[in-house]
């Protein structure tokens, strides 16, 4: 059990500060909408300013990393150029139509998508524990849903989160797979790269650039903090206790979304939503007293 003790501490706190960095990423997106950016412009230069800030790090820090196998490579540009870019734009799109909290909340519905796939494709036990987190997660999003059909929010919103949901799901597994004895901050980097050509590619940022301090303030946010720490701490959760635990654990997200929704964006914060979110959490904290208890 000692020899565990490290892993799981610092798997769980990598897991709860990526989720408080990535709760602000609806938060930022939103603003950007109200500041006049469009879609395209925001995923092209969240991802091209990381690249930018990621690359000084990884030269002086893990050069010696940076020549990885084609097979891992390949995998990288995977996860960046299809299943992140895509993710995010799905993420990003539901925001013009649904509330950032909403959208958040839809999301976590991943770790009943990604508990099961983890159990089909690593052969990972469901433990009651588990069951348990995913019911009380499942019972939070019952009630976002419940409350967005109530306020008649934008079906394609909604279709389109949802939409971010699945693909998040399908993404966390592929880098459960692809982080075997690869460095995780070196993959991240890898990622990032790739997904910021596949942008740059798709929407062609350059034609249409931010014109005000705002707008460019808006972008460099996006890059720091719900990317650059929110992708780098998750990598490293899931390399230390696996990506059922680490979506589990990092379930806190749409709570820091919800509050940050309300402070910087006026949302109302409605009984739903705080109902929702407290399954959410409950889902974190309640079944796994024991086992944090017993390392």
């Amino acid at each position: 059990m000692k020899t565990e003790q490290p892993s799981l501490k610092s798997g769980l706190l990598y897991s709860i500060i990526s989720a408080f960095c990535a709760g602000f990423l609806a938060v930022f997106f939103k603003l950007g909408y109200n500041a006049g950016l469009t879609t395209g412009t925001m995923l092209s230069f969240r991802f091209l300013f990381a690249l930018l800030i990621l690359l000084p790090y990884i030269l002086l820090t893990k050069r010696r990393h940076l020549s990885i196998d084609k097979k891992t490579l390949f995998m990288a540009f995977l996860c960046g150029s299809f299943f992140y870019g895509l993710q995010s734009y799905f993420f990003a799109a539901s925001l013009q139509y649904i509330s950032a909290s909403t959208s958040s909340l839809i999301l976590y519905i991943y770790p009943l998508t990604v508990t099961i796939l983890s159990a089909i494709f690593f052969k990972n036990r469901i433990t009651g524990s588990k069951i348990l987190a995913i019911f009380l997660i499942f019972l939070g999003c019952i009630c976002v849903f419940y409350d967005a059909f109530h306020r008649q929010m934008n079906p394609q919103g909604l279709i389109l989160a949802t939409l971010a949901m699945i693909v998040f799901s399908t993404y966390l597994i592929f880098i459960q797979k692809s982080l075997i004895n690869v460095d995780s901050t070196v993959f991240s980097f890898y990622v990032i790269a790739f997904t910021a050509l596949q942008c740059v590619t798709v929407y062609r940022p350059f034609s249409n650039l931010p014109v005000t301090m705002e707008q460019w303030l808006v972008c460099l946010f996006l890059a720091v903090i719900p990317t650059v720490f929110a992708i780098l701490l998750l990598y490293k959760a899931i390399e230390r206790i696996g990506s059922s635990y680490a979506s589990i654990f990092s379930s806190i997200e749409p709570a820091v979304t919800i509050i940050a929704s309300a402070i910087f964006l006026n949302d109302p914060i409605k009984s739903l939503q705080v109902l929702g979110m407290a399954f959410i959490i409950s889902g974190i904290v309640v079944p796994n007293i024991r086992r944090m208890a017993r390392n």
